[in-house]
């Protein structure tokens, strides 16, 4: 028996699973009591397929739905997630923030050997000869005689 989970609202709400029985494969899913009618849909590979509309019960929503083989090609072939109401589920809380691009390193002046220069970032493919070039706090600099 494989357990997916069922997105509402971006959150998860429920489980869906699904069980082999004889021939057929039978996806069975609970959802907490709402007071509208919920449409039941599988996600997954970028393809989605409604399995059908949740019946209202006494202690909360019930989808019930059994598959023949050929039936389950309609199916996304790699089952991701369910949603409840047609939505993706919210990324992670760390997913949501984005990190601030690392800022380039800026030009510096520097004094090696008594010598004063102006070291510019770079980033080159191969070595030059005559260039002078400078590794200062892990990024590489062009450096010019002031």
């Amino acid at each position: 028996m494989d357990e997916i989970t069922i997105y509402e609202r971006g959150l998860p709400a429920g489980t869906l699973r699904r069980r082999r029985e004889g021939l057929y494969t039978v996806f069975e899913a609970r959802l907490p009591p709402s007071g509208e009618l919920t449409r039941l849909t599988v996600c997954g590979g970028g393809a989605r397929c409604c399995l059908g509309v949740m019946e209202p019960r006494g202690d909360g929503r019930f989808l019930l739905r059994r598959y023949s083989r050929a039936a389950l090609r309609r199916l996304p072939a790699v089952i991701e997630y369910a949603a409840a109401d047609g939505t993706r589920p919210a990324p992670p809380p760390s997913a949501r923030r984005e990190a601030p691009p690392p800022s380039p390193p800026v030009a510096r002046l520097v004094t090696l050997a008594g010598t004063r220069y102006l070291a510019l970032p770079c980033a080159l493919r191969r070595k030059v000869p005559g260039l002078r070039l400078a590794t200062l706090a892990g990024a590489e600099y062009l450096l010019f005689r002031c």
